[in-house]
């Protein structure tokens, strides 16, 4: 499943960054149909890679809490508190 939620992560990816570049080489702007679809599809598509790879962090998460492995579970827990208070704290 971890395996799976990576490809989907890295294909979302690809397929957003490939559709914000399409949008930025075509050099539209706003009331073009080309940038009013493509630009929010693929932030869209960069939202969604966010979202496969929590899930996959979760997934890794929830498997250390299960086999005990306590040193994971905290470099796990520490990492995502140092990036969730690096984003709500800056400035």
């Amino acid at each position: 499943m971890e395996r799976l939620l990576y490809r989907l992560a890295l294909g979302c990816a690809v397929a957003g960054l490939g559709t914000l570049l399409v949008v930025m080489l075509s050099g539209k702007a706003w009331p073009h149909p080309l940038y009013a679809i493509g630009a929010p599809l693929g932030m869209g598509f960069v939202a969604l890679c966010l979202v496969f790879l929590a899930a996959r962090w979760a997934l890794r998460l929830f498997d250390a809490v299960r086999a005990r492995q306590l040193a994971q579970v905290a470099a796990l827990v520490l990492a995502a508190i140092a990036c969730l208070a690096e984003f709500f704290l800056r400035r």
